[in-house]
């Protein structure tokens, strides 16, 4: 059956964006060819078109067009009068978010997925990516994270000869002050940083 299909449409919902970035960019990077727009999948013969977020940016009469590259491996267009037919044997990969932001398990996938009938039901395959939560890993993530932000303070604080300055971090409590030199720089809170005393 897939050899007869030729193309295969894949989707794929991820509850951030993270997942379905890297997923997108890992595949386009063994692909020959990507795209975001509707008009160009006539011109990537056999190649794969990649579309991130893609329901949210293309506008209803583009929608038309990519129903019928999905389906039939062809676009109609209509120019001055004259109507053709072209060939866009294409394979798409798009990636969305489910609109709560989070995969809900009470609630089925088309209602998680969010999309049209008419256009889910041209995906060949559909891929759930679930961010499950592990309070133990995602502390360790979250400490990491932090680690490196105040890394990342402490070089542009030496790099500003701000050797008076003290830096202070409690994890728990997520904290750091600039002392002594903070008149000099500006506001400190560029990143809109939450100070707690």
């Amino acid at each position: 059956m897939l050899g007869l299909a030729g193309n295969q449409e894949m989707k794929l919902v991820a509850e951030s964006d993270k997942p379905g970035s890297l997923i997108n960019n890992y595949v386009t990077q063994l692909s020959c060819m990507l795209s975001i727009k509707a008009a160009n999948l006539v011109s990537l013969q056999a190649r794969l078109s990649r579309f991130h977020h893609y329901l949210k940016e293309i506008l209803s009469h583009k929608r038309v067009a990519i129903h019928e590259a999905m389906e039939q491996q062809t676009i109609s267009i209509t120019k001055a009068g004259i109507t053709t037919i072209l060939n866009s044997r294409t394979s798409v990969l798009a990636a969305t978010n489910p609109p709560s932001g989070r995969y809900d398990d009470l609630k089925t996938a088309q209602d998680n997925i969010d999309l049209q009938t008419t256009i889910l039901s041209r995906f060949d395959l559909i891929f759930i990516v679930k961010d499950i939560n592990m309070f133990s890993q995602d502390k360790m993530v979250e400490n990491l994270y932090i680690f490196f932000l105040l890394l990342e303070l402490k070089l542009l604080l030496k790099t500003l000869n701000m050797e008076s300055a003290e830096l202070d971090l409690d994890v728990d409590g997520i904290r750091w002050t600039a002392l002594d030199e903070q008149e000099k720089v500006g506001p400190v809170n560029q990143w809109n940083v939450a100070f707690i005393p």
